[in-house]
């Protein structure tokens, strides 16, 4: 890391990230995520991009721009990173896994995230995942992951993996610098942050994104395995931010309509959220927008 002050625009280029990412990945593996790599100094969209040419591309090609100018989240929403600051990238997967498993590697992505900062920046205890698809730090969103796939027979052909984390930029400040109509969309989401505003220094992407791809590499080539699949879902349960919470679960972008409420009970073995009610009864999602219920305030009662 470099000491604080203006961020540098770093290169993410191809020649400044394979060779760290090929002196990180274990020779052999049948794919690397970042194998082939395509950057863009701009581009709408990399889920959008990498969609479009997953019928011709191999497992494990990742596409990485500088400038995402019309970058989605989940049920919708935008995405939001400052040119030449954050990092933006999708990468193309071809997993042997049904369709209902497809959380799995959702929830893989957000534990391999989640380990590169802890162990990059001595963050241990400081991250939590929250499900889907959020990676928080110090309880605020550094990072999100958008899934889009294709089914054919009853499996998975294709998966893009959608990434965009936070590192140099202010995405807090970004937000509140949107129109009205825009900004409201960011109303009772996870505070956005950044690794330089948490950290207080700038952080070279180059190594970052590299790390990050061969700990992506790691969790998805075993996601066949039942014994990854087993550890995969401790390592995310130990860092699970809505566990033991009480939680509503909405569908759709609108969030119309409550599919579930009630306390967080962890995730199972597919990746779905389980949600108790206050009769016992398990509840499983396996699609939808969970945020925590703040307790009512009343006579003598603090509201957090």
């Amino acid at each position: 890391m470099t000491p604080s002050g203006v961020p540098v625009r770093d290169s993410i280029a191809v020649d400044a990230v394979l060779r760290l990412l090929l002196g990180l990945v274990e020779p052999g593996a049948a794919w690397v995520a970042g194998l082939p790599y395509e950057y863009l100094p701009e581009c709408a969209s990399t889920n959008a991009a990498l969609k479009e040419m997953a019928d011709c591309s191999r497992a494990g090609a990742v596409l990485v721009t500088d400038d995402q100018t019309s970058g989605r989240g989940r049920l919708g929403r935008n995405w939001l990173s400052e040119p030449g600051l954050d990092l933006t990238f999708s990468v193309l997967l071809r997993p042997r896994l049904a369709p209902a498993q497809g959380h799995l590697l959702s929830l893989a992505a957000g534990v391999a995230v989640a380990q590169v900062l802890e162990e990059a920046f001595e963050l241990e205890g400081q991250v939590s995942l929250k499900w889907p698809n959020d990676v928080l730090l110090g309880g605020k969103k550094v990072c999100g992951i958008l899934l889009e796939g294709s089914v054919q027979a009853e499996r998975l052909a294709w998966t893009v993996a959608g990434i965009g984390l936070n590192v140099n930029g202010e995405p807090a400040k970004m937000v509140a610098d949107l129109p009205a109509d825009r900004a409201a969309e960011w109303c009772g989401r996870p505070e956005p942050i950044s690794l330089r505003e948490h950290l207080g220094t700038t952080v070279p992407r180059a190594p970052l994104l590299a790390a990050l791809l061969a700990r992506l590499t790691f969790w998805w080539t075993g996601l066949e395995w039942l014994s990854t699949v087993g550890s995969l879902l401790g390592e995310w349960r130990r860092r699970d931010a809505l566990a033991g919470r009480p939680v509503e679960v909405f569908a759709g972008a609108d969030r119309s309509e409550r599919v579930a409420a009630g306390e967080a009970a962890g995730v199972g073995e597919e990746g779905q959220l389980l949600v108790r009610d206050a009769a016992g009864r398990l509840t499983e999602v396996f699609a939808g927008d969970a945020s925590v219920v703040a307790p009512q305030s009343g006579p003598g009662v603090a509201g957090t």
